[in-house]
């Protein structure tokens, strides 16, 4: 049982490293992600799976659409908007 919990957790940790680097090298994505961790969770939520929809139609690259999805979860964008203020991304 570890095993997937393991995996599971491994794969968190790429989606998450994968965000902050797509968040660093698109400016884009940049702004949309400030702009959505500044809501409060259900707008953000709202919001992001608008998004998210939008980018599945236009056949976005699924790492994006993975690292994008840790956004639903209120601590990670916690973390995210931390790492961005204390870091200016």
């Amino acid at each position: 049982m570890r095993f997937f919990v393991s995996e599971k957790s491994n794969d968190l940790s790429q989606s998450f490293a994968h965000l902050l680097q797509t968040i660093k090298e698109d400016k884009e994505i940049n702004t949309r992600v400030i702009q959505l961790l500044k809501l409060n969770s259900y707008t953000r939520r709202l919001l992001l799976n608008k998004w998210l929809e939008q980018l599945r139609l236009r056949k976005a690259p699924e790492n994006l659409l993975t690292a994008l999805f840790c956004l639903f979860d209120d601590k990670i964008a916690d973390e995210v908007l931390a790492l961005i203020n204390g870091h200016k991304i």
